[in-house]
């Protein structure tokens, strides 16, 4: 009865071995994919009926800019001071992602700035949504309030 535990054991550690190289796999052809600009998800159809909205769209008048747009290492080092500069945080929550976007992020970070944690950079880019949207959220917090009210 111990050797089939034992047979049993050793197979089933094989096939976790195995299924975490499958998963090894995915991710690294996902991250190939991102870094080589494949959006995934859509479907050449999808992107075709997304580029003839855009050419059917009205134009919007846009302030003219008075200085040239950041260049790619420019952009690069705005990015990294934003989004890889780690800032303690003194609470914590625990919050739920895809985790296809956890690998990505993973890998991503490991190669870019192995200092900066998953948490940080989630962080960040949460931070960063709630200042640029501020007024729609509150916007819309007002008007559900306002409607629970009545």
């Amino acid at each position: 009865m111990g050797n089939f535990f034992d047979t049993m054991t050793i197979v089933v550690v094989i096939i976790m071995v195995f299924l975490v190289l499958v998963i090894a796999i995915h991710a690294s052809a996902r991250l190939v994919q991102m870094t080589f600009g494949r959006k995934s998800g859509l479907k050449q159809k999808d992107t075709a009926k997304s580029n003839e909205a855009v050419k059917n769209a009205e134009p919007v008048n846009l302030p003219e800019q008075k200085k040239e747009s950041p260049g790619i290492d420019e952009r690069c080092a705005i990015y990294k001071e934003k989004y890889l500069t780690c800032k303690p945080l003194a609470k914590r929550a625990q919050v739920c992602i895809e985790q296809e976007n956890a690998c990505i992020i993973k890998y991503m970070l490991l190669v870019i700035d192995p200092k900066a944690t998953m948490s940080g950079y989630i962080n960040n880019i949460v931070d960063e949504h709630l200042k640029k949207y501020s007024p729609e959220i509150i916007k819309l917090y007002e008007e559900k309030k306002a409607d629970y009210g009545n």
